[in-house]
């Protein structure tokens, strides 16, 4: 039929929803490119609607990857389906419909479950760089960090890890206790560089890049870091102030770092509050 639409006068649409939605969830404007390509998108959410693919551990896929199509907003129809009494019983009990809930009745369990946080500390904590590596053993193909259209596998992100952190305690002497700061954009090398340095079982200190070279320098010097994980549009902040160091370079390498020996309350990252009563202080985590 499309074939023999003028698209310049007649605007066709793709229209989306399965079964559990009112009317539809997702559209999309057919074009002459779809036409002649032979396939047409099914488009984006609606207002009030959301639409994502996950996988069967229901995280994100990337570009390309096979998952399935998750659905949520305004449009979604509670799971009544073959349940009359549930069905009966709103009739009956005349529920407001802002008290009805948009989740289905398996969604509704498993956010309880995943809400469900309790731990014994005592037999389930571990150290983060040891929980990273242990995950990424297991599941080295499973996406780890998704940055716009670049994505890292747990694999890939614990050699490059282990990259940086040989190089830290190689070359730069970086022990278990060191501070380390790092003043980079957001990114998938900053990950990299705030697992290396706790990798090492050193202190991680985030520095602003839009902070002048002038405030950069106060608290470094309060800190007592001898370096700075840097990128190059960060570099020139820190020249003559401190060693620097930019992750964005290539480290062939396969060797791991030397094992270190981390506890639970050994000092982890310190945060500087936002100085306005004075200077910044720096807050110390284990």
């Amino acid at each position: 039929m499309a074939d023999h639409m003028n698209l310049k006068t007649i605007r066709l649409y793709n229209l989306f929803g399965p079964a559990e939605c009112t009317l539809t969830s997702v559209y999309h404007e057919v074009t002459r490119e779809d036409i002649e390509r032979g396939e047409i998108p099914i488009g984006r959410p609606f207002p009030n609607m959301q639409a994502f693919i996950f996988d069967e551990y229901r995280q994100h896929v990337i570009p390309g990857q096979v998952g399935e199509l998750y659905l949520g907003g305004v449009q979604r129809f509670p799971d009544y389906f073959g349940r009359n009494d549930l069905t009966d019983q709103n009739i009956e009990q005349q529920q407001p419909i802002f008290s009805v809930s948009l989740l289905l009745p398996n969604e509704i369990r498993l956010q309880h479950e995943l809400n469900s946080t309790h731990l014994d500390y005592k037999h389930s904590l571990n150290c983060l760089p040891e929980d990273f590596a242990q995950h990424a053993d297991i599941q080295p193909q499973k996406v780890a960090i998704i940055l716009g259209e670049q994505s890292v596998t747990y694999g890939e992100l614990l050699h490059s890890v282990n990259q940086l952190a040989f190089r830290l305690s190689t070359e730069f002497n970086v022990q278990p206790g060191d501070i380390v700061c790092q003043c980079i954009q957001r990114s998938i090398e900053m990950i990299v560089g705030q697992l290396a340095i706790l990798a090492c079982g050193a202190v991680y200190v985030a520095l602003s890049p839009n902070d002048p070279p002038s405030h950069l320098a106060i608290l470094i010097q309060q800190t007592g870091a001898r370096l700075t994980l840097v990128q190059p549009t960060t570099r020139d902040k820190f020249d003559s102030i401190i060693t620097t160091l930019d992750v964005t370079h290539d480290i062939q390498t396969d060797e791991l770092p030397p094992p270190v020996q981390v506890k639970l309350d050994n000092l982890a990252y310190l945060v500087f509050t936002s100085g306005s009563t004075g200077e910044p202080k720096a807050v110390r985590f284990s």
